[in-house]
């Protein structure tokens, strides 16, 4: 990954905002919440979401460096969003190594959750500091606390429709557009904000940052099937949390009554059995349906609107890197 971002020209970006969070997050011993935090913000992960935003500001002809506080506040309400998610799911490992509720507890990771979430907001506050004009912060502020509201009402419908084989496709489709296309969505259009945007730059930008939301979580439920290395947490997640995902709908849709009854029978026994012996029978069904092959001719169809979406803007560095994020959401470097 950081080959592809060096060759996008965002290197020295990255560089600096990742010195900048280090330099912030320099805590005492005595500080334990901000210990936390700093056990959940490093080593960082792939930093997408700042880049969207820092993208955003660039695409409107905005000064990127003008609004990496706004950027770093994008990555803590991203943080903050996964420690809650892996509460919730009650999962133990995230980026490859121990959840934060598993080495410190539920409670104390709550609260550093909590205090990420209110970070974000000083952060983009802080965007000030840097001559961006007040209405431009207060409306950002409106579209990043309108996205943390769809997450949580994202959050909950997914966990209502657990288990609940008779989820259709709109429904899942509501979800990620909820729980995950809004966070990119809103980086793009809080960023178009911030860099002074028309109210069509900011609409484009926010339909490609949502378009690429969905392809992003469409590859992440491939993820559990394809390429278990890549994806940072169990493989069994999903299916421990009865999540419907998309491959698993379009198996039960399309499968017949015979796959049909075999993940009934996969989703529906609780935590009786062997959970990998169960995992193995349905990515068995998963790929004795179609439903991986349809799954990826979907997240192909996104990808094709994300870039529709760009195609009213001029060609420039900022476009080439939203244009290549496509590219490395579907090859899943990103």
């Amino acid at each position: 990954m950081d080959y592809y971002m060096n060759q996008l020209g965002v290197g020295q970006l990255l560089t600096e905002m990742q010195q900048s969070l280090i330099t912030h997050w320099s805590v005492e011993n005595d500080d334990p919440l901000g210990q936390m935090c700093q056990y959940a913000l490093f080593p960082p992960g792939k930093m997408i979401r700042p880049l969207l935003i820092l993208d955003g500001c660039a695409m409107v002809g905005g000064l990127p460096q003008s609004i990496m506080s706004a950027a770093a506040g994008a990555e803590y309400a991203h943080v903050a969003s996964l420690i809650h998610d892996d509460i919730i799911d009650h999962d133990d490992i995230r980026r490859g190594r121990d959840t934060l509720h598993r080495c410190y507890g539920t409670e104390y990771a709550l609260l550093a959750g909590d205090l990420l979430v209110f970070q974000s907001f000083l952060a983009l506050a802080r965007c000030i500091e840097e001559q961006i004009p007040a209405e431009r912060i207060v409306r950002a502020v409106q579209i990043v606390a309108s996205v943390g509201i769809d997450m949580c009402r994202g959050q909950a419908l997914e966990a209502q429709v657990a288990r609940d084989l008779a989820c259709d496709m709109s429904t899942y489709f509501q979800i990620i557009r909820l729980k995950t296309a809004s966070l990119f969505r809103g980086a793009l259009e809080s960023g178009a904000v911030l860099g002074g945007g028309h109210e069509g730059q900011i609409a484009k930008l926010g339909e490609y940052g949502e378009q690429l939301g969905i392809l992003f979580q469409i590859i992440d439920d491939l993820l559990c099937y394809t390429d278990t290395e890549a994806l940072g947490k169990s493989k069994l997640s999903d299916l421990k949390n009865k999540r419907l995902t998309l491959p698993v709908i379009y198996a039960y849709q399309n499968g017949g009554s015979e796959a049909q009854r075999r993940i009934e029978r996969i989703f529906h026994d609780g935590h009786n059995g062997n959970c990998d012996k169960r995992y193995a029978e349905l990515l068995c069904i998963l790929e004795q349906t179609g439903a991986i092959t349809k799954s990826r001719a979907s997240a192909d169809k996104y990808a094709q609107a994300a870039m529709a979406a760009l195609q009213e803007f001029p060609e420039s560095i900022s476009r080439r890197r939203l244009e290549s994020y496509i590219q490395l959401c579907l090859t899943r470097r990103m």
